[in-house]
């Protein structure tokens, strides 16, 4: 998965056909990187125009190769509604970042740290948050109203607790688990991505019991 902030499209492909794939987006003015040649296993597709992309997608759509699966087609060059759930180290620190270029709100359920966010103040001791928050052009506001925050939202970053119970060997994720019900629920279009840390095969048993494929995890650490 690729995201760019600017006008070009990525995909993301699977495949064990590089060179054919290389050829059909050769043919629509395409650039096609291959799987590993940016260090992971995804292929990337690169272009900047809408008509191309959809061309070289119909094209790819009717190959009867193996292992060939397009996970995901973003363009960021438009401003998303963003929620920010919880507003401590890691969602105070995304919620700023990601208010330069988009719509923020956090959705808290301590109104101390929803009005300190409100006045632009920083929810936890960090020097870069508290400059950028001097910043007129953010786009952040915090609230406690559920409804409010997810209301037309595009992207939900769930940041909350889930603390590791040493009696039951386990993570608490009833937060989580309550969080994307909600959200699920009161944007069902939104994608929902998950910073909390959960146990393995926690994301999927989340889209199964809830019936959505829009829920997906993004660790906080990358050794996750």
């Amino acid at each position: 998965l690729m995201i760019e902030m600017d006008s070009t499209f990525n995909i993301g492909v699977y495949s064990e056909t590089d060179k054919e794939i290389s050829i059909l987006a050769d043919k629509d003015g395409l650039i096609y990187k291959p799987s590993g040649a940016g260090g992971g296993d995804l292929g990337i597709v690169i272009g900047d125009n809408n008509s191309n992309i959809s061309k070289f997608i119909d094209r790819l759509s009717k190959l009867r190769m193996k292992q060939i699966d397009l996970i995901w087609i973003i363009k960021m060059n438009t401003r998303k509604k963003i929620v920010v759930v919880g507003s401590g180290y890691v969602g105070m620190s995304l919620a700023t970042m990601l208010s330069n270029k988009h719509e923020v709100c956090v959705l808290d359920i301590n109104e101390s740290r929803v009005q300190l966010i409100n006045d632009r103040k920083s929810t936890i001791r960090d020097n870069d948050i508290d400059e950028m928050l001097k910043k007129n052009d953010l786009t952040l506001t915090a609230t406690k109203d559920k409804h409010e925050a997810y209301d037309n939202s595009d992207f939900i970053i769930v940041c909350t607790p889930t603390n590791f119970d040493e009696s039951t060997y386990y993570f608490d994720t009833s937060i989580v688990d309550l969080v994307s019900k909600e959200a699920t629920q009161m944007s069902p279009d939104a994608l929902i991505v998950i910073k909390s840390t959960i146990p393995v095969g926690h994301t999927l048993k989340l889209q199964n019991g809830l019936k959505t494929k829009n829920i997906i995890f993004s660790p906080e650490f990358l050794r996750e």
